[in-house]
């Protein structure tokens, strides 16, 4: 029942943003694939570059909307500036969030 509520809600991901960390193989690669193709502005994470630039050019390929950040999670100062990062490119207005995502 959990999952069958979650892929609901997945499906209602068009103009969410979703900030994926782990996201240049495995889960976290289809998990910012996935939330892209259902609709959501993707923030790639992960430490290897170019596998992170490759994740955006997959999603932008398949239409998707992606940018990539080189983080390491291991590391609270990166973590901060990921979210520093984020959050400046983040605006709300009237309850409503968007974020800034240049192609």
């Amino acid at each position: 029942m959990r999952i069958k509520l979650f892929m609901w809600r997945l499906s209602l991901m068009n103009r969410k943003i979703a900030l994926v960390t782990g996201a240049t193989s495995g889960i976290g690669k289809a998990t910012a694939a996935e939330l892209a193709r259902r609709g959501a502005k993707v923030y790639v994470g992960g430490r290897r570059e170019e596998a992170g630039q490759q994740v955006v050019r997959d999603i932008r390929a398949a239409g998707g909307i992606a940018v990539f950040t080189r983080v390491d999670v291991t590391s609270e100062e990166q973590i901060h500036r990921l979210l520093d990062c984020w959050s400046s490119r983040l605006c709300c207005k009237r309850g409503l969030c968007c974020i800034e995502i240049r192609t």
